[in-house]
């Protein structure tokens, strides 16, 4: 699973596939289908990685404080030195339940105090009280912006006339809640994501 929006940009290039570690260095396998949940920026990408784990989903709602991590790939492609740079971003819970009204399903969000840039939109929003666990899946980063002074100058006989405006800016990550997801309903899995991490025994329901 990632971004809907993640999946429509590798659609634009010849080839799509999901590349995973080996134990010893990076190997690509093609991706036969995936499937796009626009309506709350959500993807389900049809793949199969030799060996790979699979964590738990827990649906229940975070509350502010709470420390979260999503690991991934922002600005990681290092074409000079040909490497590729794992990033993990740690930070906590700055609200919790909001409606992302920009998306038309009306999704409910995880505001996270770090910025999310690009390259890890899709991954997993996780928490390690006990043993990792996914609560949701980052997309994008959203700016608060807050005007805090503003002046008008009048130039020459008064028919022009200039604006000068500044603003304090803040950055948040933004992660879909788990709860939002689960319900959705995936012709790949033949069902809702709930009932499909249900039937692997992937669901912690505590």
């Amino acid at each position: 699973m990632t971004a809907a929006h993640v999946l429509k940009t590798a659609e634009e290039h010849d080839e799509m596939a999901l590349g995973y570690y080996n134990g010893t260095s990076y190997e690509f396998m093609k991706i036969p289908q995936v499937e796009l949940f626009e309506d709350i920026d959500i993807g389900v990408i049809e793949s199969s990685i030799p060996n790979g784990k699979s964590l738990k989903w827990n649906s229940k709602q975070l509350e502010m404080s709470v420390d979260v991590e999503a690991i991934g790939f922002p600005f990681s492609l290092d074409l000079e030195n040909k490497r590729i740079i794992i990033r993990d971003l740690k930070g906590h819970i700055v609200s919790a339940g909001n409606i992302h009204f920009e998306f038309k399903g009306k999704p409910t969000i995880y505001e996270l105090s770090f910025n999310c840039p690009r390259g890890i939109s899709g991954t997993a929003l996780l928490t390690f009280a006990k043993e990792p666990e996914i609560k949701g899946v980052v997309i994008q980063s959203r700016m608060v912006e807050i005007e805090t002074y503003r002046v008008k100058e009048i130039i020459g006989d008064g028919n022009k006339e200039k604006t000068f405006e500044k603003y304090e800016t803040t950055y948040f990550g933004v992660a879909i809640e788990a709860a939002s997801i689960l319900k959705m309903s995936s012709k790949i899995l033949g069902g809702t994501i709930e009932e499909h991490l249900i039937k692997h025994k992937l669901l912690v329901t505590n």
